[in-house]
């Protein structure tokens, strides 16, 4: 329910820009394709932290997020654009669905890179943990829909893991950069280990979880 408020007061609050897009003939692969390209610069950003100075590794960190953030953002318009301008199609539909994957390890790659420079190797199972379930979420759905089946069920879905782990990497620079962690280099990282860390868990866990539930949904439902 109060993901169907959220998405209704921010469709309500992104009209006035649907109405531009359709009238510039703005097409939704378009979108789709910016979407990529600011995860792209997202994890571009996101390795600009590698000089060992922990004042760059937090800039890096929330301004590698924001662009993931504004590439969510893109996700959103491009299926409310197909919708309202009459444009959604199969081949839409399937060029959305593969970027989206693209997008997402892009993204996770960044948090990868991340860890290495902030010296975390062992933050890179969390990380690794939490691409593997989101990419599993993505894959249920789509092979229990290619059944003929409605994939679309759980928890964790896209949305929710992107902006949890992007503003769990804003706020966690914010406090870094505050200094709220302290002011050596020495713990600096706790940033990652109070924050970061157990957000990438709480997403393998809710992915893993979401994935579950589909697979529990589609063998109720293909069984019959």
């Amino acid at each position: 329910m109060l993901k169907r408020m959220f998405q209704a007061l921010l469709y309500r609050l992104l009209q006035p820009g649907m109405a531009l897009l359709l009238k510039t003939g703005i097409r939704p692969n378009h979108l789709t394709f910016l979407g990529l390209v600011c995860n792209g610069i997202a994890l571009y950003a996101f390795s600009n932290g590698q000089d060992g100075n922990a004042t760059s590794l937090y800039r890096a960190q929330w301004i590698g997020a924001t662009w993931v953030l504004a590439g969510g953002l893109f996700d959103i318009l491009d299926g409310r654009l197909a919708r309202l301008g009459g444009y959604s199609t199969a081949a839409g539909a399937f060029f959305d669905s593969v970027l989206d994957r693209y997008a997402e390890l892009l993204m996770f790659a960044g948090y990868g890179l991340l860890a290495l420079s902030w010296g975390r190797t062992e933050a890179l199972l969390p990380v690794f943990a939490a691409a593997g379930a989101s990419l599993m979420v993505s894959y249920s759905r789509a092979r229990l829909e290619g059944l003929g089946g409605e994939g679309s069920v759980g928890l964790f879905q896209r949305a929710e893991r992107i902006v949890l782990l992007n503003l769990a990497a804003i706020v966690g620079a914010i406090l870094g950069l505050q200094g709220a962690f302290g002011p050596s280099w020495a713990n600096a990282d706790k940033a990652w280990r109070l924050v970061m860390e157990p957000a990438l868990w709480v997403i393998a866990a809710g992915a893993t979880f979401t994935a579950a539930q589909r697979l529990w949904h589609g063998m109720r439902v293909l069984s019959r």
